[in-house]
């Protein structure tokens, strides 16, 4: 199962006729969707992308699992669609402290609401480790590293938790 949130922390560009604001890229989240769904197509994936409050959620029913061979070749394939639309989305923006511990708080909430839907979640690190990773950690990732299949609804809802920074997505 292929199952991602891609949430740039940084500003959106502006839609047609928008005042212009800053960007770090080439285009708005929904446009992207739909340049990133059909080179997803075109590689021969039946995968849903779409975004959902203001993040992409992209989901695959493929039932794959961390180390399979065909997960690295999808995720591979995933990263060269996204390179080739618009590369500035593979890397996130640079954060600020506050914006680190806002995401910090965020991944808690997350880890927390999936453990009362009855995920194993793995505990949280310290912030500093958090920090000092690049404020990557989430709950997610844990779990499908062990196979754990995650219900695609499950994840939109924990993703929606009030600790949502306003700048995730953006």
């Amino acid at each position: 199962m292929l199952l991602g949130l891609l949430a740039a922390c940084g500003p959106v560009a502006p839609s047609a006729g928008a005042p212009s604001t800053p960007t770090v890229y080439r285009q708005a989240l929904e446009e992207f969707a739909v340049a990133l769904r059909a080179c997803i197509a075109d590689k021969g994936y039946d995968w849903q992308v779409a975004v959902v409050d203001g993040s992409l959620s992209i989901h695959s029913d493929t039932g794959l699992a961390a180390g399979d061979a065909q997960l690295e070749r999808e995720a591979a394939d995933l990263r060269a669609c996204i390179a080739s639309i618009d590369p500035a989305r593979l890397e996130p923006p640079t954060l600020t402290d506050d914006q680190v511990a806002a995401l910090y708080r965020y991944a808690v909430a997350q880890a927390a609401c999936m453990r009362a839907a009855g995920y194993p979640v793995d505990e949280p690190p310290p912030i500093e480790v958090f920090r000092a990773s690049g404020a990557t950690w989430e709950p997610y990732g844990g779990l499908l590293a062990r196979g754990v299949e995650l219900r695609h609804d499950d994840v939109l809802r924990c993703q929606r938790v009030p600790e949502r920074p306003s700048f995730v997505g953006r």
